[in-house]
């Protein structure tokens, strides 16, 4: 697992993906030469907006976790339905969602 900034968690059965930059912008490209799997993306807040596009060839289920500042709510403005859940673990709270697709572009909201 790379922590910090980026959170990604690669497994056999899942790419787990909790960006923690709050305010801030930036990307990631990764190479994991065990499984052959890349990963990018780009992280971008404005106003109380997430704009975060990724592109990967992970073959197994991908899941995103995005944190919640305690006095927030968020929604995902996708355009395609998505079921997102809430979560809350000893970090934080968690807008969290799955993707079955290897390239995407996500709008998270906070509110």
């Amino acid at each position: 697992m790379i922590e910090g900034y980026f959170g990604i968690d690669l497994s056999n059965k899942s790419l787990v993906i909790t960006p923690r930059l709050g305010t801030d912008n930036g990307s990631i490209s990764l190479y994991e030469p065990i499984s052959d799997t890349q990963l990018s993306y780009n992280y971008t807040f404005d106003d109380n907006t997430i704009i975060f596009d990724y592109e990967t060839n992970y073959p197994g289920e991908l899941r995103f976790n995005f944190p919640v500042p305690e006095d927030k709510q968020a929604y995902i403005d996708s355009g395609i339905p998505l079921q997102s859940i809430y979560y809350e673990d000893e970090t934080g709270k968690y807008l969290t969602f799955s993707s079955e697709s290897k390239k995407s572009i996500y709008k998270i909201i906070y509110y």
